[in-house]
C-alpha cells in the first residue's frame, strides 16, 4: 500500500507539480515514516526534494536533504549518491554562498566521473552540471572550452542531438544548456543547430509550465543569435511571467540574472532598464524579500552542515577523526584494523617534528587511497590510524595484506635527506554477538603483538579464523 502511494505521488507530480501536492507528499511521509522501509523512505524523500525544485521552492526540503545524507552514508548505490549530489548542487546553486556553490559543483563533477551509470542518466547529470558551470564561469574562473572538451570526451557532440531526441523526457533542459554554452562561447552555428533541433523535435510544449519555460528560453536564445532584440525582450519577459505566475521564486531569481547578463553581452541597453523595472516591482510586491529569507534559511543550515563536517574531519590529514570514530554506528562494523608508525619518537628526535608530520601525512594519504563505501579510514590520534570495515568479511585478510604491503616501508624526503620508516598493523574480524568493546580490544591486542614481535609486521587476530 505504501509503495503504491509513493509510485502514485511520482506519477501525479510528473503530470502536474504543485505546492498542494508537495504538502500532501510531505504529510504522507510524516505520518508513515515509522513503518516505511529504508528504501521507501529514500525514494519518497528524493521525490520531495526534487519536487520542491520543480515548484521553484527548494528551501522546503532542507531538512529532508539532511536525512537523505544519513540514509546514503553506508548503504546506497553510487547512482543514489549521484542523485543526492545533484540535489546538493542544485540547492547550493540557488541559496548557497559562493564557496558552497563552487565546492558542490566540483563534487558533482567528481561524482559523475566516478559513477558507472547508463547513458541517459549521465546525459541528465551532465546537463545539470553544465548549467551551473555556465552560470558561474566568470566568478570562479571556469574555462568553458574545458567544459566543452569534457562533454565531447563523455558523449560525442555529433551524436548528442540524436541521443537527446531519443531521451527528451529524461533531460528536457539539455538543448537550452548546450545552446547557451555555444552562445556564450560565440559559436553561433553550433548554437543554432540546437535551436533548430529543438524546434524540429519538440515544438511548443505549453501543457506544462516547464515546457512553456523551455520554449521561451530557446526562443530568447534564438533571438540573440539572430540579433532580433525585440523578440529577445518579448520571450525574456515571458520567461519571467511564467515563473511569477507559479511563484517559482528560486528559478525566477536565477532567470533574472541570466537575462541581465545576456542583455549586457549583446548590448540590449533599453531592455536592461525594462528588466530592472520588473525586478523593482517584484521587490515592492515582497517577492524578493521572501526569496532572500529563504536564502538566509539555507545559509544558516549550511553553517550547521559545515560545522558538523569540521567536527568529523582531522584538519591535518583530512581523514575522519576521533569524534567520527566515537559516533560511528558500531553495530555495522564487521572488521577492524589499527596501524601506527614504528619508533615515531625516535623519528621526531632524529629528524625533527616536521619530518614526523610529513611521515603521518604520507601514511594518511596512502591509507586514504584504500577508502571505499565499505572501508572507513580514521586518524585515531597522533600517528595511530583505525580502519573500519562494514559488510562482508571474506576478503578482509587478502585486502589487509595488500594494504599492508603498500605501507610497510615508506620513504620521504626531508631537507634533502631520504628518511625510511616502517609501520605495524593489527587486524581482527568481529565474532557473532561480540560486543564492540571486546572486538576492538582484540584489534588493539593484535597491533600490540606486532609491536612486541619486533614491529614492521601485520598480525591478524587468531580468533578471526583467517
Amino acid at each position: 500500500m505504501i509503495q503504491q502511494q509513493i509510485n502514485d505521488f511520482e506519477m501525479r507530480m510528473l503530470e502536474r507539480p504543485s505546492y498542494d501536492l508537495w504538502l500532501e507528499q510531505r504529510n504522507f511521509y510524516l505520518e508513515n515514516r515509522m513503518i516505511m522501509t529504508e528504501d521507501q523512505q529514500f525514494e519518497l524523500l528524493m521525490q520531495l526534494v526534487v519536487n520542491s525544485l520543480d515548484i521553484g521552492q527548494m528551501y522546503l526540503s532542507l531538512d529532508y536533504v539532511a536525512i537523505l545524507n544519513e540514509l546514503t552514508r553506508h548503504t546506497k548505490s553510487n547512482q543514489d549518491k549521484l542523485r543526492l549530489q545533484s540535489i546538493r548542487t542544485s540547492i547550493s546553486f540557488y541559496y548557497g554562498s559562493p564557496e558552497m556553490k563552487r565546492k558542490e559543483s566540483i563534487l558533482y563533477l567528481k561524482t559523475i566521473q566516478q559513477s558507472d551509470i547508463e547513458l541517459t542518466m549521465k546525459l541528465k547529470h551532465i546537463s545539470n552540471w553544465l548549467y551551473v558551470r555556465l552560470f558561474y564561469h566568470d566568478e570562479f574562473g571556469w574555462d568553458l572550452l574545458k567544459v566543452l572538451s569534457f562533454i565531447e570526451a563523455e558523449i560525442k557532440l555529433e551524436t548528442l542531438i540524436d541521443i537527446w531526441h531519443e531521451n527528451q523526457a529524461a533531460c528536457p533542459f539539455l538543448p537550452a544548456n548546450v545552446c547557451r554554452l555555444f552562445l556564450v562561447l560565440g559559436k553561433k552555428e553550433e548554437a543554432l543547430k540546437w535551436v533548430n533541433a529543438y524546434h524540429m523535435y519538440v515544438g511548443r510544449q505549453s501543457s506544462t509550465t516547464f515546457g512553456s519555460y523551455i520554449e521561451a528560453t530557446m526562443r530568447s536564445y534564438e533571438a540573440l543569435l539572430t540579433k532580433n532584440f525585440e523578440h529577445f525582450e518579448h520571450f525574456s519577459k515571458e520567461r519571467v511571467f511564467l515563473l511569477k505566475e507559479k511563484n517559482m521564486l528560486d528559478i525566477l531569481m536565477v532567470t533574472y540574472e541570466e537575462i541581465i547578463r545576456d542583455a549586457k553581452i549583446y548590448g540590449c541597453t533599453p531592455f536592461l532598464l525594462a528588466i530592472y523595472r520588473l525586478q523593482i516591482a517584484d521587490f515592492e510586491a515582497g517577492l524578493m524579500d521572501e526569496y532572500q529569507m529563504n536564502t538566509q534559511t539555507y545559509r544558516s543550515y549550511q553553517e550547521v552542515v559545515t560545522w558538523k563536517e569540521m567536527m568529523y574531519f582531522d584538519s591535518f590529514t583530512k581523514l575522519y577523526n576521533r569524534m567520527f570514530f566515537d559516533e560511528f554506528p558500531k553495530e555495522t562494523v564487521t572488521a577492524c584494523a589499527m596501524i601506527d608508525i614504528d619508533y615515531m619518537k625516535s623519528l621526531n628526535d632524529q629528524f625533527g617534528h616536521q619530518a614526523g608530520d610529513e611521515a603521518i601525512l604520507l601514511l594518511s594519504k596512502s591509507l586514504d587511497a584504500f577508502a571505499t563505501e565499505y572501508l572507513y579510514v580514521m586518524r585515531y590520534g597522533g600517528d595511530e590510524f583505525v580502519l573500519f570495515w562494514i559488510g562482508e568479511t571474506s576478503k578482509v585478510a587478502y585486502l589487509s595484506d595488500i594494504l599492508y604491503r603498500s605501507i610497510n616501508q615508506m620513504f620521504l624526503l626531508s631537507q634533502q635527506e631520504t628518511i625510511t620508516f616502517t609501520t605495524s598493523m593489527g587486524v581482527a574480524i568481529r565474532q557473532a554477538d561480540e560486543s564492540f568493546d571486546d572486538f576492538f580490544a582484540r584489534t588493539d591486542a593484535s597491533l600490540y603483538k606486532s609491536k612486541k614481535s619486533g614491529r614492521h609486521q601485520l598480525t591478524i587476530d587468531e580468533f578471526s579464523n583467517l
